[in-house]
């Protein structure tokens, strides 16, 4: 330590104080948090590097322009903070459009990131139980298949050429099986396939094993009357 005159004795007029600079930069791709996804299918995972701050950041989420909370997600959606690096992911379950806004917890300099994550609806079909197994002398069943979300209608197919489908009804999701000539002992796979949605949802299929029992003619032999 230099004390003579004119020396630098390191005082605290020497010493300068700074705060490290906050920051959010996407990691990822360009267009990751600007997405668009059918329900129940995995989002391109979104991550951003989080730089300045001492906890963890929190996001904000809106459904369709209304709130859902700090840091309460869309159902199917989750988060990852490994202290340098915040992930968003999953699988989203409900439609509509959503909206986030990422914020870092650091005192002074707070930054933000944002982004939409727009969820289609998806068609959804079920085919309800049929009698089964089906006599092949019922020569019919009545099959139908429920719809909703995005399916309004839909169309009966066979695995089998020889049956037929009558009676359908206006959306399709109603018809009569008739059973074809040489469908006398068989499984027959039966598939609905929904109306294909506009946007990027696809078609729902719904597929039903149906069996068929064989019909039996029973022939009685002449009758021949026992004499004592």
């Amino acid at each position: 330590l230099n004390v003579s005159a004119g020396g630098n004795d390191f005082g605290l007029d020497d010493i300068s104080f700074a705060t490290l600079s906050t920051f959010i930069r996407l990691e990822t791709e360009l267009t990751t948090p600007e997405q668009t996804v059918c329900e129940n299918t995995p989002i391109e995972i979104i991550s951003y590097a989080i730089g300045g701050g001492l906890d963890l950041p929190t996001i904000e989420w809106t459904k369709n322009g209304v709130s859902l909370g700090t840091d309460v997600f869309p159902s199917g959606l989750e988060s990852l903070y490994n202290g340098s690096s915040y992930f968003i992911s999953g699988a989203p379950t409900e439609f509509g459009v959503y909206e986030y806004e990422l914020t870092t917890t650091s005192p002074c300099d707070v930054k933000t990131a944002d982004g939409t994550i727009t969820i289609e609806e998806a068609p959804v079909v079920q085919i309800q139980n049929a009698l089964d197994p089906v006599c092949y002398g019922d020569s019919s069943v009545v099959m139908t298949a429920l719809l909703s979300g995005a399916a309004t209608t839909g169309t009966w197919t066979s695995s089998s050429s020889a049956g037929s489908f009558t009676g359908v009804s206006a959306d399709g999701a109603t018809a009569t099986y008739n059973f074809g000539a040489t469908e006398t002992s068989e499984l027959v796979t039966l598939i609905f396939t929904s109306n294909d949605p506009s946007g990027i949802c696809e078609a729902a299929v719904a597929t039903y094993e149906l069996e068929l029992r064989p019909y039996i003619i029973a022939e009685a032999g002449t009758f021949a009357p026992v004499s004592d």
